[in-house]
């Protein structure tokens, strides 16, 4: 399936200004291990070992076109050269010589072009007579999200993606003139469909020569399982402060039901500092923290000691639940104190 424009979702974004891809498309494999009949007249032709190969120039090192005419030579990988698709900037004219098929790619790989207009309000911050290879370092992580959603079975939400190793080689520069195109091949031997480890390398190309690569190698984790590895406890019991620019909001519970908004000093496992309560602390029966975002904590109040101008609230004990939510807007907007 393609898709012209790409929803920030996909790429774990929230806004469609960082969207740094688009025109999403199955790409053809270099080589085609078996023609089905509907395939038959697509530009592959056959080679000695029985492979059926995309029908492009090579080189005098048998690397297909897009690899030559580079200011430096590329290490021959045969492992890539059996898994890599061929980008479209080179299959375009020969798949419409041959009518473009109604079929579609049954290979692995998936194809993007990059979104750039010279104006991006974070990688043009200063002026470039080149695309600033860390707008092509994001597109690549965006482009590995995407794919692993669209080419195996795990599902956006219930999973996350760990980073693990990245590789990064730049053969040239990558101009602003032209057009830059994205190819993600799956590197594993044996790709699964729902992968706990992934190795994917994405290739730049631009005017059909290649431009770079980045592998990427992440573990692929169940959302859950991943908010319990990330427990901002699980190593430590530290005191927290709210960060001056992050606008947060705190409220006491009183008994009788209603709510008295206060000022949160500090956050700590067990306990929080706010400042002193205007209704008698013993009618306190529990405390809200959330922040902009939408993120909330809830703890009941066990019990409580006045300070000098504040009153430390101990909360009742925490379910894991409750340690996480709290941890998320940790992460968000505090620091140790």
């Amino acid at each position: 399936m393609e898709q012209a424009s790409i929803q920030p979702r996909w790429l774990h974004k929230d806004n469609g200004e960082d969207v740094l891809i688009r025109h999403y498309r199955p790409a053809w494999p270099l080589y085609q291990p078996e023609t089905t009949a509907d395939e038959a007249h697509l530009p592959y032709r056959q080679e000695a070992d029985g492979r059926r190969r995309f029908s492009l120039p090579t080189t005098s090192l048998d690397e297909y076109l897009a690899n030559g005419r580079l200011p430096q030579p590329v290490a021959r990988d045969d492992a890539w050269q059996a898994r890599r698709a061929v980008p479209y900037q080179l299959a375009a004219p020969l798949l419409q010589a041959s009518e473009m098929p109604a079929t579609r790619p049954r290979h692995p790989s998936s194809s993007y072009e990059l979104i750039n207009y010279a104006d991006h309000y974070y990688f043009y911050r200063k002026s470039h007579e080149h695309v600033p290879g860390v707008m092509l370092i994001e597109a690549q992580r965006q482009a590995v999200y995407h794919h692993l959603y669209h080419t195996t079975a795990h599902v956006r939400g219930e999973v996350t993606v760990s980073w693990n190793q990245v590789n990064a080689r730049f053969f040239s520069h990558a101009e602003l003139m032209y057009p830059i195109e994205l190819v993600v091949d799956d590197l594993q031997a044996e790709p699964s469909p729902k992968p706990r480890k992934i190795h994917y390398r994405v290739a730049f190309y631009q005017r059909g020569y290649l431009l770079g690569t980045i592998d990427t190698v992440a573990s692929v984790i169940e959302l859950g399982r991943f908010e319990r590895l990330r427990n901002v406890f699980g190593l430590s019991n530290d005191r927290f402060r709210p960060l001056a620019g992050v606008r947060h909001e705190c409220w006491l519970s009183l008994d009788e039901g209603s709510q008295e908004t206060t000022q949160l000093a500090f956050l700590e496992r067990g306990h929080c500092v706010t400042a002193l309560a205007q209704a008698d602390p013993k009618r306190v029966t529990g405390i809200s923290i959330a922040n902009a975002e939408g993120l909330r904590f809830e703890a009941h109040v066990r019990s409580f000691v006045a300070l000098d101008g504040q009153v430390r609230w101990y909360f009742e004990a925490l379910s894991e639940d409750q340690e996480t939510a709290m941890g998320k807007l940790i992460k968000r907007g505090y620091v140790a104190a």
